[in-house]
């Protein structure tokens, strides 16, 4: 433990200090607490300006890190003190509960409920954040999608256009498409089509979402009547780019697009 020395008048040879600082080692052979480390120091520093720091083996620690660290520290026992039966059977039911809580060492636990409720609610106000930002978003993109449908078609007389499935959830924009080009769909099942997202390295639509499969089977269901009003149909759905191609290339020669 480092020495400090107060800032009394009697001390005539010491300086008053503008931090204090007090070390705590502990012998962490036996994993005893939540730490890799065999030896842990608990450090807490104190500032003349009222600020605090903590660091755990030298490292830069939030508050909640050391009393998740320390959480168990005396508490693997509970000592019962005279009067303290009578005080909690007195107690009420939420009052007594923290006393079986600490003789019971779930203060640890505790710490991490805490956190993770916090997490989870933070995580949630993101979320509603990101669906207002693509609600705001989603009807300027559905313009600019139709702005450029229309200008390929004014400057273009014969144009190969790839378009997302997503245009159908657009009525004008997707008639649009439909009055002004030949339109094949390109069908694949939901399975093939999460697999080629994945093979490309996008893990996102999967990435802490088990429900994406069931997702996207849902939103290609609810689609199927709307992309059936394309003029042709190829099924890519286990073949390779090779054949899909030249099926596409036979759906054109059946339009009659040259």
């Amino acid at each position: 433990m480092a020495r400090v020395a107060p800032d009394f008048p009697s001390v005539a040879r010491s300086s008053p200090s503008g931090m204090a600082e007090v070390t705590v080692t502990f012998n962490n052979e036996e994993r005893w607490l939540p730490s890799e480390f065999t030896e842990v120091t608990v450090t807490r520093r104190a500032h003349r300006s009222g600020e605090n720091q903590y660091l755990i083996n030298g490292r830069k620690v939030r508050l909640k890190d050391v009393a998740f660290l320390t959480a168990s520290l005396g508490q693997s026992y509970t000592v019962v003190g005279q009067g303290l039966v009578d005080q909690a059977l007195s107690q009420r039911a939420e009052e007594r509960r923290g006393l079986f809580e600490h003789a019971a060492d779930l203060a640890g636990l505790r710490l991490k409920v805490g956190e993770s409720e916090r997490n989870l609610a933070e995580t949630e106000s993101n979320v509603n954040r990101l669906t207002d930002l693509l609600t705001e978003l989603e009807p300027r993109l559905r313009r600019l999608e139709r702005q450029a449908l229309e200008r390929i078609v004014a400057t273009s007389d014969s144009v190969v256009l790839a378009v997302a499935g997503g245009i159908v959830s657009e009525p004008e924009t997707y008639g649009f498409l439909l009055r002004n080009f030949h339109t094949i769909w390109l069908r694949a099942t939901p399975d093939e089509h999460m697999n080629r997202v994945r093979a490309q390295g996008d893990e996102r639509p999967m990435a802490g979402n088990p429900k994406a499969m069931d997702e996207l089977k849902s939103i290609l269901t609810s689609r199927e009547a709307l992309y059936a009003k394309a003029e042709g149909i190829v099924n890519t759905s286990g073949k390779t780019l090779e054949q899909s191609l030249q099926e596409v290339k036979d759906a054109v020669g059946k339009l009659g697009i040259s």
